[in-house]
């Protein structure tokens, strides 16, 4: 990779400046931050002359020595009791605000900063972390300008390459992928072997589709940051491109294990499953998206056809029932919702055979509110196989239902009657006439 220049790098950083690219704040990512690479506290303690020591000068080695240990907590608690007794302590202020830069906790650290930059404006550290308030917290121009302002005082050596790194990451962070090419190209320059300064040029490849220099660091980068969600879309988006369509699906399947309802990977994983017929699959990413409110109408009638495909029957009426409220004049879900009823009700007819239509018609009640709907086609069933015994047994359930002036009682009746099922034609009968009674009053 070619190295730019100094002079060059510094135009390039002036002329970004002079440019406006509107973008969107992205999140950091994990493995990224560079809080990490602070020297949170000094390894030495605090020297005091005196024999007899003060006890705030106590309370500062204690909490410096939870800061070492990792016990952030009680440092900080401690760095709170201290500073409340000596509030001019500048040193343990900063140490207190290297501590809350570490763990993110950037309002805080952000008070204790503005008293810190009231004493001492100028000072590169305040500065820097200043800076790095500001790109954590969304407020991408004024990071974008400290970064600049630091890079520009100074350019070379850790100050320098921390500056630079800031800087390229407000750009990408507003989606300004030019603007940030020469400054990631110099970064990469300067540490070749970085993770996070390859990471960073390979998210900027990316977006600017130069495939080729992608690709060449890829691995590496996946390597060091295979569970990082933006790099994770972003390799399967260049296997997408390569036309490897199993690699792709490797690494979205990946992002889900880090994001179940990342929608990119799910909406990506449903066309792949589609188009490799793995109906159990598909549908397991169309319900994520269907749980976040995410379904086109084309996805989710697919989903109610994968739900009769896949024998839930059940859930299959019950997407057509959901879609039928929203789109009440689509044909496609009316067709479909009469195939699903056609497949339940030829489902329950065994049923019918072994068990009775009356326990059925309870068992129903549990399924579907469309009682009467599927009974209506387990009974143009049975009559096309001319088994008239069940489609008494399914009439004689129906008319508990329908109102006295249903053909289906006629047609019962006459069943009924050939089959010389007199007791029940009798109950039908007197059933029959207490509704009719109940219905004149």
């Amino acid at each position: 990779m070619d190295r730019i220049s100094p002079g060059s790098l510094l135009a390039a950083i002036a002329l970004v400046l002079l440019l406006h690219y509107p973008g969107t704040a992205a999140a950091e990512s994990p493995g990224e931050d560079p809080d990490s690479r602070l020297k949170l506290v000094p390894e030495r303690d605090i020297a005091y002359a005196a024999q007899q020591e003060p006890a705030w000068k106590t309370s500062w080695d204690e909490a410096r020595e939870c800061s070492r240990q990792g016990s952030y907590d009680q440092a900080m608690a401690g760095y709170e009791l201290l500073l409340a007794a000596k509030p001019n302590l500048d040193a343990a202020r900063w140490e207190y605000c290297s501590i809350l830069l570490h763990l993110k906790h950037w309002e805080e650290a952000d008070r204790q900063l503005n008293i810190l930059l009231a004493n001492g404006p100028n000072k590169v550290a305040y500065r820097a972390a200043q800076a790095m308030i500001a790109l954590h917290t969304g407020n991408l121009q004024q990071a974008t300008s400290l970064y600049e302002q630091l890079y520009l005082e100074h350019p070379q050596g850790d100050a320098g390459l921390k500056a630079l790194e800031g800087l390229t990451r407000s750009l990408l962070a507003q989606s300004r992928w030019l603007a940030a090419l020469p400054l990631v190209e110099d970064l990469v320059g300067h540490q070749p072997e970085q993770p996070s300064a390859l990471r960073l040029a390979f998210i900027t490849y990316a977006h600017l589709d130069k495939q080729q220099a992608a690709r060449e660091i890829a691995a590496q980068v996946y390597n060091n940051f295979s569970r990082d969600p933006e790099v994770l879309a972003l390799c399967a988006q260049l296997a997408e491109r390569q036309q490897l369509p199993g690699a792709a699906a490797g690494y979205w399947q990946e992002l889900i294990g880090v994001d179940p309802v990342n929608l990119a990977a799910n909406q990506a994983l449903v066309g792949y499953y589609r188009s490799a017929d793995n109906p159990m699959m598909e549908l397991r990413h169309l319900e994520l998206l269907s749980a976040q409110n995410q379904l086109s109408f084309d996805q989710a009638l697919r989903r109610g056809r994968l739900y009769l495909l896949t024998g839930r029957t059940d859930r299959a009426l019950e997407v057509c029932d959901t879609l039928l409220e929203r789109y009440p004049e689509q044909t496609e879900v009316v067709i479909l919702r009469r195939e699903v009823l056609v497949v339940l009700a030829s489902d329950l007819l065994v049923l019918v055979e072994n068990r009775g239509s009356a326990l059925l018609w309870e068992d129903l009640l549990q399924v579907t509110n469309q009682r009467l709907e599927i009974y209506a086609i387990m009974a143009e069933l049975l009559r096309n196989q001319h088994k008239m015994h069940e489609l008494a047994d399914v009439l004689l359930a129906m008319a508990k239902e329908v109102s006295a002036d249903d053909p289906v009682l006629e047609e019962l009746k006459d069943l009924l009657r050939a089959q010389g099922r007199y007791h029940e034609l009798g109950t039908l009968q007197g059933s029959t006439s207490s509704r009719t009674a109940e219905g004149l009053n």
